[in-house]
């Protein structure tokens, strides 16, 4: 008898709950399981969603609504569903719930952030809360569990760590063995929010141009500080080194195209760009903080408080030629792999 499971998400934008979501859509087995989606149905995931589940139910997009929450109860008694696995903060806040009501709870967090505001702590507190409702953690890196145990997340149940995987095509590209003068594009993907940080990925990338003046910044995503960003291209004079391409369809096609991937995100879960810049064999030069630490060694890794540091490590990897890619990501983080240890937990 196959085993029926609700994916809960608050978000279908870009993201790596969201992928994680489709993933398991794509590549676990239907003839063990029937996957129904709880999700917004905005793009690009929405109508993913709705085309590969078994059952779609509408949500809205990171907001908890007591009628959307008492309709679903509702729905999973129809569709005779008892395991509920939810991805990220928003998703969680309805999956725990529903523990009350008999149904078996398994939550992934995809990132776990240090508290800096009243607004932080008091959503610490209720992740301390919904944690006795909660059968089953699954972390996507082991710095990600370490962070729950550190803000006392964690209760006395189960938790396994289950690592972010991406589809390992047959044929990739060769590494592109590159000698520095041919160092030209450097891509940011990420979303314009205080935590990703991408205000200071401008102001580092100011620091290489006077060094580098070959060099370009390609930067893909939207939100909140996106005007903050337009001005301090504008105030560090780099309106004709700096690009900003929007969200884009193929966030994979973006990366690449680019010789190095930046992030300056201040803490991660496990973050999909940073396995899909490694499987195009663009070189990630990436803040040496949680989930970005799990992937990758120190000689990609540096300090987001110091400039030197950075540019230390710029040169060093555009003078390196010796990066394994290929056998990181076939070792650790083969999607085909993740998915199915995640089915040996349902």
């Amino acid at each position: 008898m196959k085993k029926r499971v609700l994916l809960i998400t608050v978000r279908s934008d870009v993201g790596g709950g969201p992928k994680h979501v489709d993933d398991l859509l794509t590549y676990a087995s239907t003839k063990d399981f029937d996957f129904f989606v709880a999700s917004p149905e905005s793009e690009p995931f929405g109508p993913k969603f709705r085309e590969k589940a078994k059952g779609f139910f509408p949500l809205p997009h990171r907001k908890f609504s007591l009628l959307r929450f008492l309709k679903l109860i509702s729905y999973l008694e129809k569709n005779d569903i008892h395991i509920v696995h939810s991805h990220g903060r928003g998703a969680g806040i309805y999956s725990r719930l529903l523990s009350l009501f008999g149904i078996r709870i398994i939550h992934t967090f995809h990132g776990i952030h240090q508290p800096k505001t009243f607004s932080d702590k008091f959503k610490g507190f209720a992740e301390r809360v919904l944690g006795q409702l909660t059968d089953c953690f699954l972390f996507v890196s082991n710095s990600e569990r370490d962070q729950a145990k550190r803000l006392g997340i964690l209760n006395k149940g189960t938790n396994r760590v289950i690592p972010n995987g991406i589809a390992l095509d047959a044929e990739v590209d060769s590494y592109r063995a590159l000698p520095p003068s041919t160092f030209k594009n450097i891509g940011i993907v990420s979303r314009f929010d205080p935590h990703k940080n991408v205000l200071r990925g401008i102001a580092l990338f100011s620091k290489l141009v006077s060094e580098n003046p070959e060099l370009h910044l390609n930067i893909a995503g939207d939100g909140e500080q996106k005007d903050q960003a337009l001005a301090l291209v504008k105030e560090l004079r780099m309106s004709d080194k700096v690009t900003f391409h929007g969200f884009v369809d193929s966030p994979l096609e973006f990366l690449r195209q680019q010789d190095v991937y930046l992030s300056t995100s201040l803490g991660e879960g496990l973050p999909y760009t940073v396995l899909e810049s490694m499987k195009v064999n663009t070189i990630p030069l990436i803040s040496n903080v949680s989930g970005h630490i799990d992937i990758l060694p120190p000689k990609y890794l540096f300090d987001l408080e110091n400039d030197e540091d950075f540019i230390h490590k710029f040169n060093s990897l555009k003078n390196s030629k010796d990066h394994d890619f290929r056998v990181i990501l076939e070792k650790n983080y083969n999607v085909l792999k993740q998915i199915q240890k995640i089915t040996e937990v349902y």
